[in-house]
């Protein structure tokens, strides 16, 4: 690396490797768990579906037809991307200002835009604005649909909770079930989470020296908690940073992997294992980086080819 940013956080010295990058001394701060305590009673949010219901639909293919190919690993691209940003920066209390997360929100608008993504942007929401807010866009889709982003960028919780500005929060799982709905089975739906996981903080390590029939397939079946990629700005338990300049790492490093061009070729998750690899060897504090973390029951590949033009609705 040519240089290095200084940044900083409440505890440590952050220092953010890249090239071409000159030494300066603007400051940072870590994403911050914050102060309400995990075990405040959160009002349940009413599943759209009952728990034990498992829905099962047959898809294209019928008993007797030809097996699956390699070209329908693919998810479909050619109908409409449809998109939710949520960017929580200011707080009712002051101490959670979140310093560079307008950044975030123009790089994820990049991102959907590069992608040709429809997309909506919300900022500064309490805990039920945010799933109101995401709850009514699941809702509002429009069909026919080829994939779904939600991302949001906030403070996050011990217990994997996103945090409104008013101090309470809302977990993955309840806004994840928002499009547990019929009419979207089969569209991938893609979560993008910048939050804190914890306080533990991460550090790197050298490797050292290591080394490392044919079927039918009758029916293809779908289920509603399948097609769902959450991709975690870090690891259970663990901090994530933010610049107060150039905005969270995650969300920086996973914007230029998906519009730089030169991994077009690429399939989502091959993208978030580049964008991975990035931040583990170019970002850290001290010795001490993030390691981004995604949960997949995506049943085919999510390749995007540019179409038409995105827009903000």
């Amino acid at each position: 690396m040519s240089g290095t940013k200084r940044v900083s956080s409440e505890t440590d010295n952050v220092t953010k490797k890249k090239k071409s990058q000159s030494p300066s001394s603007n400051l940072s701060d870590t994403e911050n768990t914050d102060t309400t305590p995990s075990n405040v009673s959160i009002p349940s949010k009413k599943p759209l579906l009952p728990k034990d219901e498992n829905i099962i639909v047959e898809l294209k293919q019928e008993k007797g037809a030809t097996p699956i190919g390699e070209e329908d690993m693919y998810y479909p691209m050619e109908e409409s991307r449809q998109g939710l940003v949520i960017v929580n920066q200011r707080f009712n209390d002051e101490n959670l200002f979140r310093g560079g997360a307008e950044k975030d929100r123009k790089y994820l608008i990049e991102m959907y835009e590069h992608l040709d993504v429809e997309y909506k942007v919300k900022n500064d929401l309490k805990e039920n604005e945010m799933f109101d807010t995401i709850e009514d866009f699941s809702k509002n889709i429009k069909l026919p649909c080829s994939v779904i982003f939600v991302s949001i960028s906030t403070h996050g919780k011990d217990n994997g909770g996103l945090m409104g500005i008013e101090g309470r929060s809302v977990s993955v799982g309840e806004i994840v079930k928002c499009f547990e709905k019929k009419e979207l089975l089969g569209i991938p739906k893609i979560f993008i989470i910048q939050a804190c996981k914890g306080n533990a903080k991460e550090e790197r390590e050298c490797e050292g020296d290591s080394t490392h029939s044919d079927s039918t397939i009758p029916t293809q079946y779908c289920t509603k908690r399948a097609d769902v990629l959450i991709a975690y700005s870090t690891s259970e338990g663990c901090l994530s940073y933010r610049n107060t300049e150039n905005g969270s790492w995650f969300i920086e490093v996973l914007k230029d992997c998906v519009t730089n061009g030169r991994y077009d070729s690429k399939h989502l998750v091959e993208i978030l294992t580049i964008c991975t690899n990035k931040i583990v060897n170019d970002y850290c504090d001290g010795n001490r980086t993030q390691t981004p973390s995604y949960y997949s029951t995506l049943m085919k590949f999510l390749k995007f080819e540019k179409r038409g033009k995105a827009s903000k609705t």
